[in-house]
């Protein structure tokens, strides 16, 4: 397993040392605190599930799916 894959326990070992909450940290990113949330849960991004056929930039939004 690759060591900078940011799975939930090193993701809330990395927020704690920071000293953010979750909220702090969706709001620095943009990210959705309820999806923040899920992920810390356990739950699993869908990548097959996800449309990326119109992605046209960098920085482009995709809606995220969970499985």
């Amino acid at each position: 397993m690759d060591s900078a894959v940011a799975t939930p326990t090193r993701l809330r070992t990395a927020l704690d040392a920071a000293g953010l909450s979750v909220r702090e940290l969706a709001l620095a990113t943009g990210l959705r605190e309820r999806s923040l949330y899920r992920y810390l849960a356990g739950e699993r991004l869908s990548l097959e599930a996800m449309d990326f056929s119109d992605v046209r930039g960098a920085h482009q939004e995709i809606e995220l799916v969970f499985e």
